[in-house]
């Protein structure tokens, strides 16, 4: 139960930030009003959707306003308040102003300030202003990136801060972290820091593609294009916050916000992604991929220099991990390998100079680095990994030392660690000892629960069944452990005895896991082998007994929900499709994605997504005089389109919007507490099923145009391929699958409009179209290509 629920929100200022808040908090269904000049909202919403901020169920609710004195009464209309204008204090303060002469009791007031601040501003604020004021600082993207850090001021109701902390966490779905009134706070602080190193640390010899490539083997991220994706133009004033207001800062001159390169691209005008020019450090002219020159002062390809260290870090068979490992190695001295040194010991070395400064945790600043910049470890995690003495070794040769803080020697000195192993504690620098990593209430960890002997219903090496069954009712849970979570032959047996176990204790099915994807499909080397040596049995058994699987999902007497997130793609997204609900994690990315592999969906897939489209007709429109082949053939082309061009959707409201999701499908915002608690809200999902009473389905009657609308899908088909529609390896075969997937679309060439067709004909057609695709060698060069990456 969240005690802070606003149902109106209001933000102030259109620009970067404040548009992309307003289209999330839009999306995720608050009403908005977005204010600035007049005309400047209006302006900034009108390629909100097509820019991917929001869906146009999102924008439909985020209403512009005119910032002037007789729009200013719908500010007492609203529970929450974001300020987000421009980063000046002065013009912050005289927000706050207006905000507090129309304030309603009880509205909360937040700013977006990246770097101000907070108790500044308040201080020149009314006692009962400050109650309800403090932070909310949001990161760019706002949809994708999941770190929100939060901090009150002096005056701020402790109870309101955290009804607000635990408000972000469930409705927003953020990872909040507490911070304190420091310069830039923790993300933009040591993810900053980040930044400017490729200005102030030696990079000779290496170019721009260099030292982001060095950056991304050594710590997963890359500065530069961070920079042309954030604009070019914040590094001043953001590095300003930390010169200008932390005089005792241990490498106060890195923040000196002067930066001739970046001085010298503003003044081309080249800002990054956002500017006329869409370029900044990188580029693309002429459909290739340029990086400035510094020297020229100008535009060259973007092709990396011959460093050894490099070169094997970026090979295809280096492990994520060994790459680091590699570049911090001394045996390797060539420039990458310097600069990789210097980059990662320096910024471990600050980051631990900074924990007691800018927070207690340090979970904290890893959290920052990993959800408000996207690095796939944190710093501390990486240093755990390397070892902690080798890291001090690197941080003194890089000429840190005195950046090192007494509490982390002593640490060494005993041999204790940052992260206990198994990963579920952390060194707390306020207690001085270890403790337990925070967990999800009531979450469900998979991990956990089968080492409980008896909660383990079925595994092989593929999948696991186990029982999650609570007070409220019985529940197994179907969890796929093969890699990549793709779908083979003991996926399905482990799904079989997950719905046998269910009908026999009147349980509920739930399928999901806690890794950043649900699935990529079905497993793509067992097809390529099978499809190398014409193995036409061992495709056949999957496609059959899959088909069999997947209509048992939806059948059975027991009621099946897919807890989806991430990665959703393919052979997966049928698997979903095929439960009789889904909850999904907001940041879904889900699609039809087999024409990657060369092939068509094979186990109900594109017969699930015609379904869905003609369930969204009446009845009577469906099958009376007035539906013709040209009009159903319009309804199916969304469908068909979503295959042939591959299209996957942003997030889970865009998946709605596409028609992956329906109206009973739950969407949880959980970029913060994650996949634990999108399964506990599947199981009470399941449970409330049960509890209702859960009836199956009946099968579906499709109408559909048959050889005459094949033909009119035929015809675009080829056309496209005739006028390079398709810039693929190989797109004659590309549009053969067009093809096939339209004959699945139309129930078949023998089929008219207006006579009945059934689910198992479409299947049939399915398994058809894909058995005469498959063995083709088009299908083994793209399944090589996908495997190599």
């Amino acid at each position: 139960m969240v005690a802070f629920m606003p149902k109106k929100v209001a933000v102030l200022g259109a620009g970067a930030m404040g548009k992309q808040i307003a289209c999330d908090l839009g999306d995720k269904g608050f009403t908005v009003y977005l204010f600035d000049l007049p005309g400047v909202a209006q302006k900034s919403l009108a390629s909100a959707v097509k820019d991917g901020l929001c869906t146009y169920t999102g924008l439909r609710r985020v209403t512009p306003v005119d910032n002037v004195p007789a729009n200013h009464h719908l500010l007492s209309e609203v529970d929450w308040i974001v300020e987000a204008v421009y980063e000046n204090e002065k013009v912050k303060d005289e927000i706050n102003q207006t905000i507090a002469a129309y304030q309603k009791p009880g509205c909360v007031v937040t700013t977006n300030t990246s770097g101000i601040g907070i108790n500044s501003m308040a201080q020149k604020q009314s006692e009962k202003f400050r109650k309800n004021y403090g932070l909310s600082h949001f990161f760019n993207p706002v949809k994708f990136l999941g770190l929100l850090e939060i901090c009150p001021v002096e005056g701020t109701d402790p109870e309101i801060f955290q009804s607000f902390y635990r408000f972000a966490e469930i409705m927003l779905g953020k990872t909040v972290i507490k911070v304190k009134d420091t310069p830039n706070f923790v993300g933009n602080r040591i993810g900053g820091l980040c930044l400017f190193l490729p200005f102030r640390l030696n990079t000779q010899g290496l170019n721009i593609l260099d030292i982001d490539r060095t950056c991304l083997c050594t710590v997963g991220w890359e500065p530069l294009k961070t920079w042309d994706i954030v604009g070019l133009q914040l590094a001043e004033p953001v590095s300003a916050n930390v010169y200008n207001r932390a005089p005792n800062d241990p490498r106060r001159e890195w923040w000196n916000p002067q930066f001739p390169q970046v001085r010298t691209l503003l003044d081309k005008g080249f800002i990054g992604r956002k500017g006329k020019s869409e370029s900044g450090f990188l580029g693309m002219i002429n459909r290739k991929k340029m990086m400035f020159d510094f020297d020229k002062r100008e535009y060259i390809p973007a092709q990396l220099s011959k460093h050894p260290s490099l070169e094997l870090a970026m090979d295809d068979k280096t492990k994520e991990l060994k790459k680091m490992e590699i570049l911090l190695s001394p045996e390797y001295t060539d420039p990458a390998a310097l600069f990789a040194r210097d980059f990662f010991f320096t910024t471990l070395a600050y980051s631990l100079r900074m924990v007691g400064e800018i927070c207690d945790r340090i979970i904290d600043i890893d959290i920052a680095l990993k959800h408000g910049f996207n690095w796939p470890m944190g710093i501390f995690e990486r240093a755990q990994y390397l070892g902690l003495s080798r890291c001090v070794k690197g941080m003194e040769e890089a000429g840190c030392s005195d950046m090192l803080p007494d509490w982390f020697t002593t640490l060494v000195k005993k041999g204790d660690s940052l992260y206990g192993q198994p990963k579920n504690t952390f060194y707390s620098y306020a207690q001085k000892n270890m403790e337990e990593m925070p967990v999800v209430e009531g979450g469900i960890y998979p991990e956990i629960i089968k080492k409980s002997g008896d909660k383990k219903i079925f595994a092989n090496e593929d999948a696991m069944v186990l029982d999650i069954s609570d007070s409220k009712g019985p529940s197994s849970l179907l969890v796929v452990t093969s890699k990549g979570n793709s779908i083979n032959m003991g996926v399905i047996e482990a799904g079989h005895k997950a719905i046998d176990w269910a009908e026999k204790h009147q349980a509920a099915v739930v399928i999901g896991n806690t890794g950043p994807h649900f699935g990529l499909g079905a497993n793509l080397s067992l097809l390529f082998k099978a499809s190398e040596t014409g193995d036409k049995e061992t495709i056949r058994n999957l496609v059959k007994n899959g088909q069999e699987f997947m209509q048992r999902l939806e059948y059975s007497d027991c009621p099946t929900v897919a807890a989806i997130q991430g990665y959703c793609l393919g052979g997966s997204s049928e698997l979903a499709l095929a439960c009789n609900r889904r909850v999904a994690n907001a940041n879904l990315n889900m699609g039809q994605t087999e024409l990657n592999v060369g092939v068509i969906p094979a186990w109900g897939g594109l017969m699930r997504m015609a379904r869905h489209l003609e369930k969204g007709l009446l009845h009577y429109y469906l099958w009376g005089s007035d539906m013709t082949v040209t009009v159903l053939v319009e309804h199916l082309m969304d469908v068909w389109n979503r295959y042939s061009w591959i299209k996957t959707s942003r997030d889970a409201y865009h998946a709605r919007e596409m028609g992956f999701l329906n109206e009973q499908d739950v969407i949880v915002p959980a970029q913060g507490l994650g996949q634990p608690y999108v399964l506990k809200r599947a199981k009470e999902v399941a449970q409330s099923m049960l509890m209702q009473g859960f009836t199956p389905p009946s099968p579906f009657i499709f109408n559909l145009p048959g050889k005459e609308g094949f033909l009119k899908f035929k015809t675009i088909a080829e056309l496209g391929c005739m006028q390079d529609w398709y810039p693929v390896m190989h797109p004659a075969h590309n549009t053969r699958c067009a093809i096939l997937a339209a004959r699945v679309l139309c129930g078949g060439e023998d089929n008219k409009l207006g006579k009945p067709v059934t689910e198992q004909q479409l299947l049939d057609l399915e398994y058809e179209g894909f058995m005469e695709i498959t063995m083709a060698s088009e299908v083994r060069d793209y399944i090589k290509k996908i495997l190599k990456k």
